[in-house]
This record gives C-alpha cells, structure tokens and sequence, in this order.
C-alpha cells in the first residue's frame, strides 16, 4: 500500500491534494486543530516537540510555529512534503530551522526518525489502513511518544442508516464501494468507534476526548485525543 500511496501523490496530484484546504470541511478541522492543540500546548508552556505522522502538505506546520520548539514531518511522498516546504515561507525565521521533513514510511521510522514527542500527530491517515494495519502503527508511534496524541477517524452515526449509506455508496461508486471493501472489509463505517477503541486500548492508549468535526445523514467525523495509559 505504502508504495501505492507513494506513486499516487506524484507532483500534480499533491497540488491538487494541497488545493483542497478551500474545502469547508478542512476549516472546520483546522478549528478544531487549534482548540486541541491550544489545550495541549498549555501543559507544556506552549514550547512542544511535535511529530507530524503522515504529514502530507505540513497543513499544521502555519499553525505550529507559536507553540511548537521542534517539528519532524514524515510522509512516504516526497511530492508531499515538497508542498509542504512551501509552508515554511509564511514561518518566522526561528521557527524552519525547528522543523524537519523526512520522507519514510511508518515501518522505517525507527531507521530515520529519533527521540520522543510531546504531540504526535495522525490526521487525514489512519482511514488509508485497516484495523490491523493500525495496531501495527500504533505500536510503532508508541516508541516514539512521551504521552498526546491527535488522530482523526470517521465513523458511523446511525446503525438505522447502514443499508441506505451501503445503497448510496454502491449506486454513487461501485470501484469506491469495491476498493473500500478491499482495505477494510467492510462497507460502512459502522463499529468502527468500537474496533478503534479495541485497538487503542491494546496498543497501550487511551481515547480521553472526541472532537467532532463534521457529520452527516450517515457518518460523523472527529478528532479523537489519546494519551500513553
């Protein structure tokens, strides 16, 4: 998969990955960034050394710069990452020499990533994997925490709705509805709450605030903050 992603993210499509922080729901995720990275930084008088897990275009790297004493951004996509170098021009100048993009996937981290973190960051990635992938993340990230986590995660708001979003999703995409049976094995987002606090809990990690973000007739999609149990 890893190689997949890598491949897809050539330079046109990160653009395009990058031209989408128009959408309204990005701003409604970077509101709900900002409180939860406000209350954190507070426990560490706003001076936290940040690892951004599947960085992307560094979309959090502008909203750093005032609470953060270092930032490591990985991503598998070098295209990525080369956007986000372009975040760094609206920095202050003491804050780039802070921050440093590594192009790595998750199972070579411990090969070009080093020391532990105040806040580790996974959002817009977990969703690319399955259950089991993400415990085999978690337990990666883990060595490389000393306590906060961001994650994002959508899943389902009503089971009463399942059959209709099955139905919606298989007349608006079949090659959608086929490949998200593929990754995940299963159609819906439904006990996907229930399978992500399974795994949390048993890679060592507690859930101890959902954020939402946004929702709709089927699905709700939130931020969830964890912590080292």
């Amino acid at each position: 998969m890893n190689k997949k992603i890598s491949k897809y993210y050539d330079q046109k499509q990160a653009s395009e990955y990058e031209a989408r922080r128009n959408n309204l729901v990005w701003h409604a995720e970077s509101e709900v960034f900002d409180k939860i990275k406000n209350r954190i930084a507070s426990k560490y008088d706003n001076s936290m050394e940040v690892l951004d897990v599947g960085a992307g275009t560094g979309r959090w790297i502008p909203h750093l710069h005032k609470v953060s004493s270092k930032y490591v951004g990985t991503d598998i996509s070098e295209n990525m990452l080369n956007q986000a170098k372009l975040k760094l021009e609206i920095c202050p100048e003491e804050f780039k020499d802070k921050v440093k993009l590594i192009v790595s996937s998750v199972n070579k981290m411990s090969q070009n990533v080093s020391g532990k973190y105040d806040l580790i960051i996974m959002t817009r990635f977990l969703s690319h994997f399955s259950i089991n992938e993400i415990r085999n993340i978690l337990n990666i990230v883990k060595n490389f925490s000393k306590g906060d986590l961001i994650v994002s995660v959508r899943v389902a708001d009503k089971s009463i709705n399942l059959l209709s979003e099955i139905l919606d999703l298989i007349l608006r995409s079949p090659i959608g509805a086929i490949k998200r049976f593929r990754k995940s094995g299963r159609l819906t987002y439904a006990r996907l709450d229930t399978d992500y606090n399974a795994v949390i809990a048993q890679s060592g990690f507690r859930v101890t605030k959902k954020n939402l973000v946004t929702q709709d007739k089927y699905n709700r999609y939130e931020y969830w903050e964890l912590t080292l149990d």
